[in-house]
């Protein structure tokens, strides 16, 4: 029965954050299958994490040898493996889930295992639970967290407390089973992320040595069980880590120091918030902050660890406490002191805080020097006065506060990358850190840290009142770290080309154009979840050579036949050209078809329907005699009016928004504008907003610069569509 309620505990603490995680990644949940916090990372992670699974559950080769990116040399290495991600996530892929509705089911899950994880480490350090849900709380939710949501291997955070959390307590329980969870939380943290595996286990050697110095262990069995475990997890790792040197042998993958100074941090960028926050976002336009440097971890974190600081007293307090006269002038400064340290903190980050209500403007901040002075005064008269309790008769919070603080300050060294001495140190010295390009993302281990001393804070003011206190403190932890959240909406569709390429007799690889235009090469990756076919596109962390002179080549719109030369030379056989994508370079890559095609070197096969546009597919005969069965002669008039850039016959309905195309759409209201064509004509068109939880039907007016075709080439293909017409329609919604 004890194991079974501990069980039980266990699954409802998890249970909580991943409620939590539902109802702060909203609608996310009811969107699985569609839902993407962008069309970019995202789904290079879920074509990663579909790649683990299909690869260990068909023909078991080797994993890094992906099929993108061909004819580079494991491809895997040039990103996050996912490996301990994708174990977690094979009873969904077993199930039959879609790549993107396990990438989200993950994504989800990570958060909630960031919380539980946290939960573990504060109630291990501290002995509270309700303490470490608060801890837990602040540290899933960290506003960091949502500035990288496109990086699931930054979402699954939680293996980090998990490591210390082990570590503590096999330093008070020093057994084969504690000794056996600190060396699994290693090896699924290096499984997880390979940068994660970096910070954490360097970190994790330091907190070994400075416990050993201050609490000697004679026992040499202590010492073998701890050796033993780690270092069977860094064995286990070496394997998996192989793949990396040898990509970054042969393809010289290293960041260069002026990359790395970029992704360094400065101090400024720990009072930083992130737009992601909802709570923090505003106070300073995110036109002048630095991507991914957004590391403040809230106030209230901070709050808690100087509440430790403060109010901590152990089991059996030197001083016991005295309501006298002074009790109430005391609070009245903590409190004010509080208030100052807000006030200060906006001051110092917004070029001008205004707090409104009702429209009554209360409070109009510009600087933090005015609050900061006065916050400074009132500070040492609270310690004149008298002092924190934790300091009476000496500091008496425990080792484990301590720790807590270590990892702080690793992390806050760390995170200054090229900017100070730590990561620099290893940057120079130690090859593996070369391939870190965000120095500033030491930051999730000063997380861990604070998750320890906001536990204590936390276990501190709830030594009275113990449950009220909790729901006061979870109730602003949550409010601290509230997120804003802007969804994208993937098309999932597979297109008819990829059917045909996943089933298609056809030898080597095949490449698609444009190489690199907007998210196309993340949309690629989407439907090579599908097909699983060689194919010579890719994006990743890194690139092979062979991939770089492509999208160099194409850059410069080097359209002639060396560029074919060069594609047959990489095992090309097919080409497949994705016509409404070229954009500013299709006159290029039209004349250079049309060249290459009466020259011989390439083969017209057929043509499929494409969301505003046509996919062309073409062979490269000199890898692909065989593709010339594969011909569909009659389409030879597709190809002609593409080749003179005039649109082409598709028998579907599709649309196209024209506005907005803005990332973000400031204001409180909103116009939606665009076209929709149909075979059959336009009946209605509605606008899905909110990740389609909102409804709305546009209005629909003609307009004239948009045309089904209506030439004799397709007269045979719309006989059956001649009653209802092609409709022109605008699209448009005008919102407050």
């Amino acid at each position: 029965m004890p194991a079974l309620k501990t069980v039980g505990r266990e699954l409802a603490v998890f249970g909580f954050f991943l409620l939590l995680a539902i109802i702060f990644t909203w609608p996310l949940a009811i969107r699985l299958s569609t839902g993407t916090s962008d069309l970019g990372d995202p789904l290079l992670n879920t074509w990663i994490l579909d790649w683990d699974l299909y690869d260990a559950t068909h023909h078991v080769a080797n994993i890094y040898q992906a099929p993108i990116f061909y004819p580079g040399k494991y491809p895997i290495a040039y990103s996050e493996n996912l490996f301990g991600i994708a174990i977690l996530a094979l009873p969904f892929y077993l199930a039959g889930c879609s790549p993107l509705t396990i990438y989200n089911v993950m994504f989800i899950a990570g958060f909630a295992f960031c919380g539980y994880g946290a939960w573990v480490l504060a109630r291990v350090a501290t002995g509270s639970s309700l303490a470490a849900i608060v801890a837990g709380v602040l540290y899933a939710f960290v506003p960091f967290r949502f500035d990288h949501m496109p990086h699931l291997q930054i979402i699954w955070g939680g293996w980090l407390p998990l490591i210390l959390a082990a570590l503590l307590h096999y330093w008070h329980q020093s057994s084969w089973r504690s000794a056996a969870a600190f060396g699994g939380a290693v090896l699924m943290n290096g499984l997880t992320n390979i940068h994660y595996f970096l910070f954490g286990t360097l970190t994790a050697a330091i907190t070994v040595f400075i416990l050993a110095v201050i609490d000697h262990r004679t026992d040499w069995r202590f010492w073998v069980r701890l050796v033993v475990c780690g270092g069977l997890a860094i064995a286990l790792m070496l394997p998996v880590l192989w793949p990396y040197k040898v990509v970054s042998e042969l393809y010289k993958l290293k960041r260069d120091p002026d990359e790395v100074m970029w992704g360094s941090a400065t101090w400024t960028d720990w009072l930083t918030p992130t737009f992601a926050s909802k709570t923090y976002g505003d106070l300073i336009p995110a036109e002048k902050t630095q991507p991914e440097r957004h590391l403040f971890p809230g106030l209230f974190v901070l709050f808690l660890t100087a509440a430790a600081l403060v109010m901590w007293r152990t089991g059996n307090p030197a001083c016991p406490d005295r309501r006298d006269r002074l009790s109430s002038t005391l609070r009245i400064l903590d409190v004010a002191i509080v208030l100052l340290a807000i006030v200060s903190y906006w001051g110092a980050i917004a070029p001008k805080f205004i707090l409104r209500i009702a429209g009554i403007r209360l409070l109009s901040v510009s600087s933090s020097d005015f609050p900061f002075t006065f916050l400074l005064l009132l500070i040492f008269i609270r310690l004149w006065i008298r002092r924190p309790e934790a300091w009476r008769g000496g500091l008496r919070l425990p080792v484990a506060f301590w720790i807590g603080c270590l990892w702080i300050v690793i992390g806050l060294l760390g995170s200054f990358g090229m900017h100070g001495f730590f990561h620099s140190m290893l940057y120079h010295r130690i090859e593996a850190f070369q391939s870190i390009r965000v120095p500033a993302r030491w930051a999730t281990i000063t997380y861990v840290g604070l998750t320890v001393t906001a536990g204590f804070g936390a276990a501190a003011l709830m030594r009275r009142r113990r449950n009220l206190i909790f729901v006061i403190l979870l109730a602003i932890a949550v409010f601290d770290m509230r997120p804003r959240v802007r969804w994208e909406h993937a098309i999932t569709e597979i297109d008819p080309v990829y059917r045909w390429i996943r089933e298609a007799p056809y030898r080597g690889a095949f490449l698609e154009l444009p190489v690199e235009e907007g998210n196309a090469q993340a949309l690629y990756l989407l439907s090579e979840t599908f097909h699983h076919r060689l194919t010579l596109n890719g994006t990743s962390g890194f690139e092979p050579t062979t991939h770089w002179h492509l999208r160099e080549r194409a850059f410069e719109k080097q359209w002639t036949s060396e560029m074919t030369a060069y594609i047959a030379k990489l095992g090309c056989s097919i080409i497949v050209v994705h016509d409404d994508w070229l954009r500013g370079q299709s006159d290029k890559v039209h004349a250079w078809l049309r060249r290459e095609l009466a020259n011989g070197h390439l083969v017209f096969l057929r043509k499929f329907d494409h969301r505003v546009g046509g996919d062309f597919v073409f062979s490269v005969p000199a890898n692909c005699p065989e593709c010339l069965r594969l011909r569909r002669p009659e389409q030879q008039a597709d190809l002609e009016r593409m080749l003179n850039g005039q649109p082409v016959y598709l028998g579907r309905t599709f649309g196209f928004v024209d506005f907005p195309r803005e990332e973000r759409v400031a204001g409180r209201s909103l116009t939606v504008s665009g076209w929709a064509l149909s075979p059959s004509g336009i009946r209605g068109v509605d606008i899905l907003l909110h990740s389609a939880t909102t409804r709305y039907h546009a209005l629909l007016t003609d307009r004239g610069d948009v045309h089904g075709c209506a030439g004799g080439d397709h007269r045979r293909q719309r006989r059956a569509n001649a009653a209802a017409g092609p409709t022109h329609r605008m699209v448009s919604l005008i919102r407050s």
